[in-house]
């Protein structure tokens, strides 16, 4: 039976239809509906005698994007940022002396701390997948643990970040850090899971005591991509970060790519075929909306990173933690305060562009104030 596509009152075989969107006759439609006043007469030719006008695109034209466009990032602005998509690729056997069992535990993790920080970061728990599917994709599940949230600010207020992304495979991870991991999701909700080098994950300011061999898993993972990433917003002679995609790939073979573009968050080649080759990949997203269900997401990461350096494993750490959590926020809220009065101070005493440039200081530090009370003294 033929098959049609109806545009408006006009039928178009799908087969011509689909050499028109490969053509360059393609390139000429999106470009018609991509912008922002009907040209009244455009045309274009389909299958010999049939054209294509204003009437018959104009469903394409309200239906052009169902996603909402990025907004700007920069100093003084918030600053989203989550992993969308994990392509595994062939990763490595996890037990190569074991005949026919060649899949293991994936474990996606990250990693961030400013451009001028010496000290190594916790690892940000994303995902983990039992036994996965070589040349799968993974995304967090409604029904599984995990959460794809990489990083939150509500104003970014420094140079530069730095990003680790990390994909680990293991045999034992579903078994030791499973459970523990099901717990801390439960306690973070929407955050990420943070591990520091202690027998603990730490989540929405509640330590989660996991077993040794776990600890020892997450120190030395056997990660078989790691992507370093610098977003860059201030450094002079480094490009600016911007909102939108970014690909994170292995750049031993860039040719493994040739052909392929970024469509819905997925590598695409010209037909349409999602990427399944053997290499992995990652795609991180930029974006610079407020999200306000995310802001306790900096003091979960400052707790984890204090929490070896000063509690031991005989303590109540659970509530020790809260106790250390509503520490930071309140240390968080005044270091921001004293920025922003300084910043306050400064920009009454220029002019110009320093005194715009103080003024815009101020309000990201501002921004960066959780207790309202705080806020409110250099308002």
């Amino acid at each position: 039976m033929p098959i049609a596509a109806a545009l408006g009152e006009t039928l178009v075989d799908l087969e011509a239809l689909d050499k028109v969107a490969r053509s360059s006759s393609g390139d000429v439609i999106r470009d018609y509906v991509e912008k922002p006043k009907v040209d009244s007469k455009f045309s274009v030719s389909v299958d010999g005698d049939i054209k294509i006008g204003p009437a018959e695109l104009a469903k394409a034209r309200e239906a052009k994007s169902t996603a909402k466009p990025y907004q700007g990032i920069g100093i003084g602005k918030p600053l989203t940022i989550v992993i969308e998509t994990v392509y595994l690729g062939d990763y490595p056997d996890a037990m190569p002396w074991v005949p026919y069992v060649d899949t293991g535990d994936v474990l996606v993790t990250s990693a961030h701390k400013a451009f001028e920080s010496f000290d190594a970061a916790p690892r940000a728990i994303h995902l983990l997948q039992k036994d996965a599917k070589h040349r799968a994709s993974l995304k967090a599940k409604a029904t599984d643990e995990g959460s794809q949230l990489v990083y939150y600010s509500p104003a970014v207020t420094d140079d530069s970040i730095l990003f680790s992304v990390e994909l680990s495979v293991d045999r034992d991870f579903d078994k030791e850090i499973g459970t523990a991991l099901a717990k801390a999701v439960t306690a973070a909700g929407a955050l990420p899971v943070f591990a520091p080098a202690a027998p603990y994950l730490v989540a929405a300011g509640v330590a989660i005591p996991i077993a040794m061999n776990a600890v020892n898993l997450l120190a030395r993972p056997k990660t078989f991509f790691e992507e370093h990433i610098e977003l860059n917003f201030k450094r002079p002679g480094v490009a600016l970060a911007q909102p939108g995609a970014l690909v994170c790939y292995p750049g031993s073979d860039d040719r493994a790519f040739d052909g392929y573009k970024l469509k819905g968050l997925v590598l695409r080649n010209s037909k349409g075929a999602a990427y399944r080759g053997k290499l992995p990949y990652t795609v991180i997203s930029l974006d610079g909306r407020e999200n306000k269900k995310f802001e306790g997401w900096s003091a979960t990461a400052a707790s984890a990173a204090l929490l070896e350096r000063f509690f031991s494993s005989g303590e109540l750490l659970s509530s020790a933690l809260e106790i250390a959590n509503d520490s930071l926020v309140l240390y968080n809220d005044m270091k921001y305060r004293d920025m922003a009065a300084e910043a306050l101070k400064q920009s009454k005493a220029s002019k110009g562009a320093e005194k715009k440039r103080q003024r815009e200081l101020y309000n990201a530090y501002t921004k960066n104030i959780k207790t309202e009370a705080i806020r409110k003294t250099v308002e």
